[in-house]
C-alpha cells in the first residue's frame, strides 16, 4: 500500500502504522478500564476508547505520512538516536504513572 503526503509522493506507510496500532492497543487496554473508575459503563469505555483512537490515528497520520518529505531522509548520529530513546522512555513512564495515579486512588479511598 502506498501511502501519499500532501505533494503526492510517496511515504513509507510502516511507521505510520506502528504508531497508530501501538496507539490503538494502548488506548483499547486502558480505556475501559478508565470508564469504569470514573462511573461510565464498559460499552461506554470502549466507544470512548475507539473515539480517542481515531484521533490518535488521526494525529499519526498527519505526522507519520502528510507532512513528511522523503527526499530529507538522512541518517541521525547515534548520540542523537539514543538521546531520543531516551527521552521516549521517561515520557512513556510518566505516562504510566499518571495513568496509574487514578488507579491507585480508587483503591487507597
Amino acid at each position: 500500500m502506498q501511502l501519499r503526503n500532501r505533494h503526492g509522493k510517496g511515504v513509507d506507510p510502516v511507521p505510520f502504522f506502528v504508531v497508530a496500532s501501538l496507539a490503538f492497543m494502548f488506548v483499547i487496554s486502558f480505556g475501559p478500564l478508565y470508564g469504569t473508575l470514573f462511573g461510565a459503563s464498559i460499552g461506554m469505555g470502549i466507544v470512548g476508547s475507539l473515539v480517542v483512537s481515531v484521533g490518535c490515528w488521526g494525529l499519526a497520520y498527519y505526522r507519520f505520512v502528510w507532512t513528511v518529505d522523503p527526499e530529507l531522509r538522512g541518517e541521525i548520529p547515534v548520540s542523537e538516536r539514543f538521546k531520543n530513546l531516551g527521552y521516549a522512555t521517561l515520557a512513556f513512564f510518566c505516562l504510566l504513572v499518571l495513568l496509574m495515579l487514578p488507579i491507585l486512588y480508587q483503591i487507597l479511598y
